[in-house]
């Protein structure tokens, strides 16, 4: 087992940073620091996208007790036989590496999205030069604009006059199914306003109280009996 984990410690990248610790461990780096302790070789860790957490976070505790209270020549008997802290260690920052990898796949996929919409605008603009360009050269309805990933335009279809007279009976069978009417016919059945003005003064026949006079026309002037301002 610990042929296996020192090769582990060798390879892998080192841990990311605990906000939580900072004390020096035993093999001489600084717990939750940017810098690995306990491997030879090891280089700088990326920021972490998020803080650690779940069992990130545990691999990462862990790693800072075996660093910082285990003495790095001590061994530690485990189900699995002997345990030494150079072994230990490296093989939790193997575990730990790869998400520090993660870390700088996520930020390096920021990075190139933002980038992305950054130029969006001015690629759009390009497209639009580039699609009026190759339709200008080619024609609206030329096939070779496929090529380019353009729709040609269809030429409009020349209907024969029996075909625009079979349209127009389908159209005209259409509106009287659904009652459709122009503007003329339309205009007979609105309420004009004679019809409105008449209306009004039979409902205050009808409920005027006793006593009261009540026009029997509606008058021909719309200004006459108006509310004027009071006297002064």
């Amino acid at each position: 087992m610990a042929v296996d984990t020192q090769q582990v410690a060798q390879n892998s990248s080192t841990v990311a940073p605990n906000p939580a610790t900072g004390s020096t461990g035993a093999s001489g780096g600084t717990a939750g620091s940017n810098t690995t302790g306990g491997a030879a070789g090891a280089t700088p860790t990326s920021t972490p996208v998020v803080a650690p957490k779940g069992f990130r976070q545990e691999l990462q505790q862990m790693l800072q007790g075996w660093q910082t209270a285990i003495p790095s020549d001590s061994t530690m008997q485990s189900s699995d036989g002997p345990l030494t802290q150079e072994a230990v260690v490296g093989q939790l920052q193997g575990f730990l590496g790869v998400y520090t990898t993660l870390d700088t796949q996520v930020t390096a996929l920021k990075q190139t999205r933002a980038q992305a919409e950054l130029q969006l605008a001015e690629a759009h603009r390009l497209f639009d030069v580039l699609k009026s360009s190759v339709t200008n050269a080619f024609g609206a309805g030329s096939p070779q604009l496929a090529q380019f990933g353009l729709l040609p335009k269809k030429p409009r279809k020349v209907l024969t006059s029996s075909e625009r007279a079979i349209s127009a009976a389908k159209a005209k069978a259409t509106r009287q199914l659904r009652g459709t009417t122009g503007k003329k016919a339309k205009a007979s059945v609105k309420a004009g306003t004679t019809r409105f003005v008449v209306s009004v003064q039979e409902a205050a026949q009808g409920s005027a109280p006793a006593g009261t006079a009540v026009a029997s026309t509606a008058p021909a002037d719309p200004t006459v009996g108006a509310v004027g301002p009071p006297a002064k």
